[in-house]
């Protein structure tokens, strides 16, 4: 039986933070905590361009895929909560203080750096799975979905920052969804990729898109 797909809502932060930590344990943002996380994800699913879709499995969390249909404008959102955001990270910082390094360049990447990205675009920042079943789907269906969502809400294509080396794994995954490899970058000696999918066979019949 397929997992359901859906919005999700507060209520299920503590999940969502819980699964993106056995996801990713060695992540630059899982390392900032719990409440970072939360806030995080608060903040992405609060912002009327973010999205944050869940899937569940027998009332199991076992996926969730977080991103925004207009990138830009959900930067601004995360920006103008650094109050709350630093204030979360806090805990973390305490303990391991050569984290504030890597939180003042994540910052300032948002801001100057990055590699310019196509208009119209949505962007799919995260996605975690439930290492128990990474290969029943899910995250299959999260990326489709998100796709779908963002052919409706009138974007051309959606794209993925990932490392362009010692990933194939993840760049296989998206080459079988469709994803082909654009620009390439350096951050902070790891050399990135953007993978872009066209949305042309996601969009609604007749759908001619939303102005932004």
């Amino acid at each position: 039986m397929p997992p359901e797909i859906r919005a999700a809502d507060d209520s299920e932060l503590g999940r969502i933070v819980a699964l993106h930590a056995a996801a990713f344990g060695s992540s630059f943002l899982t390392s900032l905590g719990p409440r970072f996380l939360a806030s995080y994800y608060r903040t992405i699913m609060r912002s009327v361009s973010g999205a944050v879709l869940v899937a569940y499995a027998d009332r199991d969390l076992v996926g969730v895929a977080a991103g925004s249909f207009r990138p830009h404008s959900l930067y601004r959102d995360l920006l103008g909560s650094r109050r709350s955001l630093a204030r979360d990270v806090l805990p973390a910082l305490a303990r391991r203080p050569g984290l504030a390094v890597r939180l003042a360049w994540a910052y300032a990447a948002t801001r100057e750096r990055g590699v310019r990205v196509p208009e119209r675009a949505g962007e799919l920042a995260s996605l975690a799975v439930d290492p128990g079943v990474r290969r029943l789907g899910v995250g299959q269906q999260l990326v489709t979905e998100f796709a779908r969502r963002a052919a409706e809400a009138g974007c051309d294509r959606v794209y993925v920052r990932t490392p362009a080396l010692d990933n194939d794994g993840v760049l296989t995954f998206y080459r079988r969804l469709g994803f082909e490899p654009g620009p390439r970058w350096d951050d902070r000696g790891r050399e990135m990729v953007l993978l872009q999918r066209s949305l042309a066979s996601d969009r609604p019949e007749g759908a001619i898109g939303r102005s932004r």
